[in-house]
C-alpha cells in the first residue's frame, strides 16, 4: 500500500481515531509501558494501522469501517509488538 490518502480516506481516519484507543485498552492491556514503549508510541503505531485500514477499506465489504479498522489496527499493533520483542531478544 503506497501513495497518499484521498479526502474520503482522511475523513475516515479523522472520524475514527477512537478506534486506536479502544484497541489498546481492550487488546493490548498496557499499564503505562509495554516492551519499553509508552502509550503514545503504541498509539502512533495504531495510527499507522488506522491509515492502512482507510486505504484498503472497500464499502462493498460487509463489515462497517469501524469493525474493519478495529481488526486492522489490532493486527498492526500485535505484529509490531511481536517483531519489536524479537528484535529486543536478538540483542
Amino acid at each position: 500500500m503506497s501513495g497518499k490518502m484521498n479526502e474520503e480516506q482522511q475523513r475516515l481516519v479523522e472520524e475514527n481515531l477512537t478506534v486506536i484507543d479502544r484497541v489498546i485498552r481492550s487488546c493490548i492491556h498496557t499499564n503505562n509501558r509495554i516492551c519499553g514503549l509508552e502509550y503514545d508510541d503504541i498509539y502512533q503505531i495504531g495510527a499507522i494501522g488506522l491509515c492502512k485500514a482507510a486505504m484498503s477499506y472497500r464499502q462493498m465489504d460487509k463489515a462497517t469501517f469501524r469493525t474493519y479498522a478495529f481488526r486492522v489496527v489490532r493486527n498492526t499493533l500485535i505484529d509490531y509488538l511481536r517483531s519489536f520483542r524479537v528484535r529486543q531478544e536478538a540483542y
